[in-house]
């Protein structure tokens, strides 16, 4: 038997009456897919923004193991605290973000809530060889974009419990050997990728020495932060040659002058980032692993 097996017999209890459908799910599944062994997932449906406070303390990330002050940080930037005291803490982008949210935040949050609710922004955080969602020394997250046109529930907020394919143009990215602690998980460092699309703007946008953190609520529901450096230049090429560009010219200085750490040119055009999330369940749906001895199996993660 597959291992979609049991999951199949919950969908088919599950699926919406269809006299004219002989199978209404038989189009999800085909032989050379699969479900993670220990597999417990959610879907992202809220990303947050985090900004710094009046005190211009930010939620984040130590991201390099170092607490910098302005005068020997290597960029001129110098590391933040935490609202709980927290020294050492990179998240440039939440500082520079408390400047201009005044201006475009509001807008910026629900254009990226409408591209979360309508499957263009389908971020999917996933457990594999979950023993207990309490605590458990062994598992692996693995972070990934997924496909499908989601369900909206009463909240205006993707409903639990759906299915989504991996997007295969977008690298999986995998921790193993991560522990979960009291319902806590911090993984990294670990390279991902945020699947940008919000009206004309698609794109790419790759985290380099990312770091996560979940909270495991009772229900199996995720919320946590997660982080990394991002390329500026990068960005900003993207949004000026996109139908945003006027807005990207706008606050471009924003993002060049926040840029906090070096890039491959040794010049500073990397900025620390940190954003907030809130996810719900969902089933995560993989390419089977490739046989060796198969040139025609299916690709693997």
């Amino acid at each position: 038997m597959r291992p979609l097996a049991p999951l199949l017999l919950l969908l088919g209890a599950c699926a919406p009456e269809d006299d004219t459908a002989v199978d209404p799910w038989s189009a999800w599944f085909v032989d050379d897919e699969t479900v993670l062994e220990g597999s417990h997932a959610n879907v992202v449906q809220e990303f947050l923004f985090l900004a710094a406070d009046d005190n211009d303390r930010v939620e984040g990330f130590d991201l390099d193991g170092v607490d910098d002050t302005v005068a020997t940080a290597s960029c001129g930037l110098g590391d933040s605290l935490d609202p709980w005291g927290a020294t050492g803490i990179d998240n440039q982008f939440g500082q520079m973000w408390g400047l201009i949210e005044g201006l475009v935040g509001e807008q910026v949050q629900q254009l990226l809530q409408g591209s979360i609710n309508e499957g263009r922004f389908l971020f999917l955080v996933e457990l594999a060889g979950v023993d207990d969602l309490s605590n458990d020394d062994d598992v692996s997250i693995l972070l990934s974009r997924g496909q499908g046109e989601p369900w909206i529930g009463g909240q205006g907020l993707i409903a639990p419990d759906q299915t989504y394919r991996i997007d295969p143009s977008i690298d999986t990215s995998r921790v193993d050997g991560v522990a979960i602690v009291d319902g806590v998980l911090a993984a990294g460092p670990v390279d991902f990728t945020l699947p940008i699309d919000i009206l004309e703007v698609s794109f790419p946008m790759h985290v380099r020495d990312g770091q996560i953190r979940l909270e495991i609520a009772p229900d199996g529901t995720f919320s946590g932060m997660l982080g990394g450096y991002v390329d500026v230049d990068f960005a900003i090429n993207e949004l000026l040659q996109s139908d945003a560009a006027e807005e990207a010219a706008a606050v471009e200085p924003f993002f060049r002058n926040n840029a906090d750490a070096f890039g491959d040119g040794g010049e500073c055009t990397f900025m620390s980032a940190a954003f907030g999330f809130e996810g719900t369940t969902a089933f995560v749906v993989h390419p089977a692993p490739t046989d060796p001895d198969d040139p025609d199996a299916a690709k693997g993660d």
